[in-house]
């Protein structure tokens, strides 16, 4: 991966509701090691910046909400421990104490088995962005959904747009229903929104590899 030139960053969203990708019988998790990798290409992007995350799910009380941390070098594996894990988990095999803290106190001991509107996920990222306006790749985990709720984002970023911000929407296992949403009229390629990309499965390199291409083309970035 080669170097970007330029004060550019990352934010990850990662939805809290399907237990699998928090649960694990070794040492990580799905969300461990694609929050392990964003680290990496942020390091890339800026030197030190670290990681924005969203999680975004649901409240014990069935309440949509999005919590905002930061993931950085020094920090990491305090952070993993915390945010990668399902707390209390009959799969975690190791049962090492205090993993999961974060999303025990904002989800709770349990996360749900249905999917989560990511609307809620899309606004928390807004807000990061627009905090700090500049170049930035999102790295959006999406979980299966309805076409509604897909619509409902695409509806947000085009009354919300944020010069310098690359959208790139992935899942990790693969959905027919979302795959046909996304791949309608080239949306995956960006031909409905040109700052919104979507991919069936994540792999980083050809993720910045598109994030490049895309800063070359838009006023204003450089990567």
């Amino acid at each position: 991966m080669a170097d970007f030139g330029g004060e550019c960053r990352v934010v990850v969203a990662v939805p809290a509701c399907r237990e699998w990708p928090f649960t694990t019988q070794w040492r990580t998790t799905a969300v461990g090691r694609f929050a392990k990798q964003a680290l990496r290409i942020a390091e890339r992007l800026e030197h030190g910046a670290g990681v924005d995350a969203v999680f975004y799910g649901r409240t014990a009380g069935g309440d949509e909400k999005a919590v905002r941390t930061r993931l950085e070098a020094a920090g990491r594996d305090e952070w993993l421990r915390d945010w990668t894990f399902l707390p209390d988990s009959a799969v975690d095999l190791s049962k090492e104490p205090g993993r999961g803290a974060g999303l025990r106190q904002h989800f709770g001991a349990g996360l749900e088995r249905w999917s989560v509107p990511p609307l809620s996920g899309v606004r928390g990222v807004f807000e990061a962005t627009a905090e700090r306006p500049g170049c930035t790749l999102v790295l959006f985990w999406l979980d299966d959904g309805p076409a509604e709720q897909f619509n409902d984002v695409l509806f947000f970023l085009r009354r919300h747009a944020t010069p310098g911000v690359f959208w790139q929407f992935f899942t990790v296992v693969q959905h027919a229903r979302t795959d046909r949403f996304w791949k309608r009229d080239g949306r995956h390629r960006g031909a409905d929104l040109p700052d919104v990309r979507f991919r069936s499965t994540w792999r980083a390199r050809p993720v910045v590899r598109d994030f490049r291409r895309w800063a070359r083309q838009s006023p204003g970035t450089s990567a």
